[in-house]
């Protein structure tokens, strides 16, 4: 619920975050399969929701109007957490 309430902030260095693609709206993700090419390492980034495949528990939220059916709220694997930092 935190990522829906931070949407539109400021993001310190070093947060975890999730950068959605605009046109899919799906979380960027990497699985961190290193590449080498004539830049140096690379990583391949793509779009994909990598969520868990634990059910969750909605219904009771949605009935007390806490959250509502549009919200996805599983859990994103870390393959969909980034983290941009300040280090040169």
């Amino acid at each position: 619920k935190e990522r829906f309430e931070a949407n539109g902030l400021e993001v310190p260095a070093n947060a975890a975050i999730v950068v959605m693609h605009v046109h899919t709206r799906r979380p960027l993700a990497s699985d961190r399969i290193v590449y080498q090419n004539i830049f140096g390492t690379e990583f391949e980034v793509h779009a994909h929701n990598y969520s868990s495949l634990n059910k969750t528990q909605n219904l009771v939220s949605e009935k007390k109007g806490e959250i509502t059916a549009d919200y996805d709220l599983r859990r994103l694997a870390s393959a969909n957490i980034w983290e941009l930092n300040d280090e040169h």
